[in-house]
């Protein structure tokens, strides 16, 4: 509710005397990003208004505020997954919050398995379009009433993740690939959100490869179909971390996918990760996009 919102941002403002210019989602592969900031306002979710928490292994659940370079920033360090029993909407509040502190810019990363057979475990994919299978189902965070201060009854998000932010995210990644000498390459493609927490079976593999799928998770899609909502432009990040089984001969030899693989691969690409994220941040000029 609006009344909920604004308790919320109230108690951000009681410690933050400042505007702000980007929010970033802290998914799978960014959580550290956060120890870059300087002179960081932490604020445990705890201490936010019947704001969500996660359970999940790597998200930490508190806002960190502060600067990145040249820009003021808001990270979320721990996103609301719908299979920890969340609902649409709860999973979205950070956006609504992010919004409603006057953000116009969000990052929005996560980690997820590799269905395009051209991507290798440790690549970076950069969002251009999404299939939400989850909100298809009608897990969408946008049913109910519908909030006429933060956004239409019917947004489009054709759009929604910015074609200049992928072009630029993409000039910072080959600068960086080049002085750090990395060996991966920057994809683009289709991301797929399923609602998990299993992984999928091989004929939904099979099933999502023919829909245009390039990389399939469990979470962003309502929050970038929420941000959208609000008139926020989006940069979408997804860092491949398994590669997906479908129904080919050469992927039943294997291995089965399993979580303490995503959080090593994490672990391996994640500084690499930052460092481009905390470039682009630095030099984006977030006014040629409201």
């Amino acid at each position: 509710t609006d009344a909920h919102i604004a308790a919320i941002v109230k108690a951000i403002y009681e410690k933050v005397p400042f505007d702000l210019d980007i929010g970033v989602i802290c998914g799978s592969g960014l959580s550290n990003l956060s120890a870059q900031i300087v002179n960081p306002i932490v604020i445990d979710y705890s201490e936010l208004p019947n704001f969500p928490h996660s359970a999940v292994m790597g998200h930490k659940n508190e806002l960190v505020i502060g600067q990145l370079g040249s820009k003021n920033v808001i990270c979320l360090r721990g996103r609301f997954h719908f299979y920890e029993g969340w609902s649409p909407k709860d999973t979205v509040l950070g956006v609504k919050v992010m919004a409603a502190l006057g953000v116009k810019t969000i990052i929005v990363t996560n980690a997820a398995g590799g269905l395009d057979k051209s991507f290798k475990v440790g690549d970076v994919m950069v969002i251009e379009d999404h299939i939400s299978i989850v909100g298809m189902a009608g897990n969408n965070c946008l049913v109910g009433p519908n909030d006429d201060k933060l956004g239409p009854r019917f947004p489009s998000i054709s759009s929604v993740y910015d074609s200049n932010l992928n072009k630029f995210f993409a000039q910072i990644h080959d600068e960086k690939k080049a002085e750090l000498n990395h060996d991966h390459e920057l994809r683009k493609g289709c991301y797929v959100g399923l609602s998990g927490p299993n992984y999928e079976s091989r004929h939904e593999i099979a099933m999502l490869r023919v829909c245009g799928g390039s990389a399939v998770g469990m979470s962003t899609v309502n929050e970038v179909v929420q941000a959208a909502h609000c008139g926020l432009k989006v940069l979408g990040l997804t860092l491949i971390t398994n590669a997906c089984l479908g129904t080919a001969a050469d992927e039943y030899d294997l291995p089965e996918p399993n979580h303490q693989e995503v959080v090593d691969e994490i672990k391996k690409v994640e500084p690499f990760v930052q460092s481009v994220v905390s470039t682009f941040i630095d030099r984006v000029d977030i006014e040629s996009y409201k």
